[in-house]
């Protein structure tokens, strides 16, 4: 379960940015650093890794269990006492590693994870974790019945999540930053995470089975941008606009600062006579921040088939606090930002009125006051237009960010 992400935060003096980075690579290390939040790696994984010029580093942690060969002090103690710390100490194990899963409802597992992950976290500089599977949801699904059925056993009057509640609390009481993947799922965990993380709500990345050749070698898929996951078969906007205004619900009801939209995307790709060639997939990233931006919310844009693909500017534009609400437009919406504007429509063009010159980050270019017409990008993959997210400034940003 080594999952990286590069995310971004947003607050309103200035770009806060997140981002993870692979403690193996310099180049990704070098790029988080531009970022106030980092990710840096698997907590048992840094030991040895230089962690100096960042602003602040969280660690990947796995909340809801571990492998057989992890290398942890608190897992191999774990392991030893598998019967009565583990959820299936003898099978089955899903993840197909020798996977096993906490008893976090266990006060003895409990106590010492705390103690240990903080104790590591002080070791290694860290401010703090982000949580990998943090709800009980994942425990319903028809896999993980034995493993659910034997925690029911375990603990008939006691709900899981109440128990991932009491430790994060733990945790908070620590004072470190925490950052949990889909919380919201059981939103009463909310109130003890700060930023809670939901993935591929915006866009995702797809696999075409077609052998070709991309940047001259070859591959059996070709990558292709898909941008209707919450309903790939409704090529709309609106389920997702859908979501993500409930979970803007969500954060204005809990204790959570904001919700992080990390999306999958894949190169841009250009037809060559030798095969596909890449581009930065600047459509993709734009939209992926032009909608969580709309709930003034946190997003980032992961290219897993090129991460240097991904980096981009944006990330760092300042627009200040929103001064209006969100507002409907015909197949679409606007919202208007102390420092500029952002539009989400439809794969269809669109006018909008615009009060005074701005200037228009992913075309580079200025666009006068008045009605102005925007076209939706063609993906030459997929065959099909796709929607527009765009993001549009009253000062030209400068170069590098802020």
């Amino acid at each position: 379960m080594k999952i990286l992400f590069f995310l971004l935060l947003n607050t309103y003096l200035f770009a806060l940015s997140y981002a993870t980075a692979y403690p193996w690579d310099i180049k990704t290390l070098e790029w988080a650093k531009k970022f106030d939040i980092a990710e840096v790696g698997p907590l048992d994984e840094l030991d040895g890794v230089k962690l100096d010029g960042f602003k602040k580093k969280v660690a990947y942690e796995w909340m809801a269990g571990f492998y057989k060969n992890s290398t942890s002090s608190f897992n191999r103690w774990v392991y030893l006492h598998k019967n009565s710390l583990t959820l299936n100490p003898f099978g089955p194990h899903i993840m197909g590693e020798m996977d096993f899963y906490y008893d976090m409802c266990n006060p003895a597992l409990q106590e010492k994870r705390a103690d240990y992950l903080s104790s590591r976290i002080k070791e290694l500089g860290l401010d703090g974790l982000f949580f990998d599977w943090a709800n009980e949801e994942f425990l319903k699904e028809p896999q993980f019945k034995p493993i659910y059925g034997y925690f029911k056993k375990l603990h008939p009057n006691r709900r899981y999540q109440d128990c991932l509640r009491e430790f994060l609390k733990r945790m908070k009481q620590k004072d470190i930053l925490i950052v949990t993947n889909q919380s919201f799922r059981n939103p009463q965990l909310l109130d003890y995470t700060d930023y809670d993380m939901s993935e591929s709500y915006i866009t995702t990345e797809i696999k075409i089975e077609r052998e070709t050749i991309i940047d001259g070698k070859p591959y059996p898929y070709i990558p292709a941008t898909l941008y209707y996951p919450i309903d790939e078969n409704n090529r709309s906007i609106m389920p997702t606009y859908s979501y993500l205004r409930y979970l803007d619900y969500l954060k204005s009801s809990y204790a959570v600062k904001n919700i992080i939209y990390l999306n999958y995307a894949a190169p841009k790709l250009v037809w060559t006579i030798v095969g596909y060639r890449t581009k930065p997939p600047k459509d993709a990233i734009h939209y992926g921040y032009a909608f969580a931006k709309l709930f003034d919310a946190i997003a980032y844009t992961q290219v897993p088939f090129n991460r240097e693909l991904e980096k981009d500017d944006i990330y760092f534009t300042d627009m200040g606090k929103p001064v209006s609400k969100i507002k409907k437009i015909d197949g679409g919406f606007v919202r208007y930002f102390e420092k500029g504007i952002v539009a989400v429509h439809e794969a269809s063009p669109f006018t909008l009125e615009l009060k005074r010159d701005v200037y228009d980050i992913k075309e580079g270019r200025w666009l006068k006051k008045g009605k102005v017409v925007i076209n939706p990008a063609y993906d030459n993959i997929m065959k099909e237009y796709i929607p527009v997210g765009r993001v549009f400034l009253y000062n030209k940003p400068k170069r590098g960010g802020r």
